[in-house]
């Protein structure tokens, strides 16, 4: 198998090479792999993650986000996008994920940047703002549904603005974030997961501490500890 052909089959693969500056390491990949085949699939399921502070959440969903829409580059579908403010957050993820594409030999001659949409052929993520005063309806996420910063989106606009966006597709969906309080919509979904996890035995949730990090990266675990 061609090192082309396998970097199309497995993300690992694509953010090696494809991306050698950033490659993700294992525990990035240990959420990256399952996501990526889900959203490939459209399983229709919902997952959250949970990355201790400054570990690449941001830099392992980018690449996600930059391998499903090269694989439906021909069949096209929308990945959207909420952060709980458009400026900086949602472009700040529409920057990355667009150098990521650019810099990428296999993306950067399909790619197109429009205001809040990205475009890899037919296929586009859609960045937008989940903050109450934002107008977000209207907007269809077949490939996917994601959350991000989802501690400080509000459970009710969320509801309310971006849950039927995945209805009628059943996309997957996927929350992300930082652990505050119980009261935020990371903290709800993560209830549910969990115990959704625990009757089907499979891993709805990623959480990954420093002490798993600094597995990987030691100067991170030496930092925390100091």
């Amino acid at each position: 198998m061609s090192k082309l052909h396998q970097a199309l089959r497995d993300i690992g693969a694509f953010s090696q090479l494809t991306m050698p500056n950033h490659a993700m390491r294992g525990y990035q990949l240990e959420a990256a792999r399952p996501l990526a085949h889900h959203l490939l699939n459209r399983s229709g399921e919902q997952f959250a993650i949970a990355f201790s502070r400054q570990a690449g959440k941001d830099e392992m969903i980018a690449q996600v986000i930059a391998w499903v829409l090269l694989r439906n580059t021909e069949r096209g579908g929308t990945i959207v996008v909420a952060a709980p403010t458009l400026r900086p957050q949602a472009m700040i993820s529409r920057d990355r994920l667009r150098d990521r594409l650019l810099a990428n030999p296999l993306s950067a001659p399909l790619t197109t940047v429009s205001d809040r949409t990205i475009s890899v052929g037919k296929a586009k993520a859609i960045f937008v703002s989940a903050a109450r005063t934002a107008n977000a309806r209207g907007l269809t996420a077949d490939l996917g549904l994601i959350a991000n910063e989802a501690q400080d989106i509000r459970p009710s606009i969320w509801d309310a603005v971006f849950d039927p966006m995945a209805a009628s597709t059943n996309a997957t969906t996927i929350f992300m974030g930082t652990v505050w309080t119980r009261d935020t919509l990371l903290a709800r979904q993560m209830r549910y997961l969990r115990e959704k996890q625990h009757v089907s035995g499979s891993q709805r949730l990623f959480l990954v501490p420093w002490q798993r990090v600094a597995q990987d990266v030691p100067a991170y675990g030496a930092r925390v500890q100091s």
